[in-house]
């Protein structure tokens, strides 16, 4: 998520999804393990990860604010591109 105050100045901030479940061991039957009432979302400043689910403008941000973190973002596992 990118956010601009009044004076242009952007931040950055990475939201995960946290999707409870009882047991990650099998592939299948997910809704059965599924556990919505213990769901989070967790809002970090700066970036976490290499696999964003979205990623807009946010190389530029990383080199400008983490400069010994930047680089290019794995993007092949995104879909329909």
């Amino acid at each position: 998520m990118r956010i601009h105050n009044k004076e242009g100045k952007r931040t950055v901030y990475t939201v995960i999804r946290d999707r409870a479940h009882s047991s990650v061991a099998f592939l299948l039957g997910e809704d059965l393990r599924y556990q919505p009432e213990n769901d989070k979302l967790t809002i970090y400043p700066g970036i976490i990860g290499s696999y964003p689910n979205f990623m807009f403008d946010i190389t530029a941000w990383q080199q400008e604010h983490q400069p010994l973190q930047a680089g290019i973002f794995d993007i092949n596992r995104y879909k329909n591109l």
